[in-house]
């Protein structure tokens, strides 16, 4: 007696196999060459169908044009991002106030004037810029 060469169990398995690896390719694409969550095109791949999402990412654009850094432009963009930052302390760990005012000479104190109901001549008020230089 001859036997059958394959059995409905198994053509159900490939067949599942199948679904599932070329659901796996449609998220590839999708996360790969549209710049879109390839998770989410494998879900739907996989729920839908394979060949009706591969259709829709293959007719969908890339997000933005620009690629994706890749890993090692990453930590090189991160090194460069702390040297200008330890730069950057070093060069105002020596600052003191006093520089702020020498640095800045518009910044002027200034003497604004106001008037009270029970006082109506003007009255010298002293501002922020008064108090910082020490003027009376």
């Amino acid at each position: 007696m001859a036997q059958p060469i394959e059995t409905k169990g198994e053509t159900k398995t490939l067949w599942f196999i199948t679904w599932v690896l070329l659901s796996v390719v449609v998220g590839m694409v999708a996360s790969n060459y549209r710049n879109r969550n390839g998770f989410g095109w494998f879900l739907l791949a996989f729920i839908v169908s394979p060949l009706i999402a591969g259709l829709l990412v293959l007719a969908t654009k890339p997000l933005d044009n620009t690629p994706r850094m890749t890993r090692r432009q990453m930590i090189d963009r991160l090194e460069e991002l702390k040297r200008i930052d330890s730069r950057e302390k070093e060069k105002w760990k020596n600052l003191r106030s006093e520089d702020f005012i020498k640095a800045a000479p518009e910044a002027t104190p200034s003497v604004t004037y106001w008037r009270s109901a029970d006082n109506p001549a003007s009255t010298p008020r002293r501002s922020v810029g008064d108090w910082l230089t020490g003027e009376r």
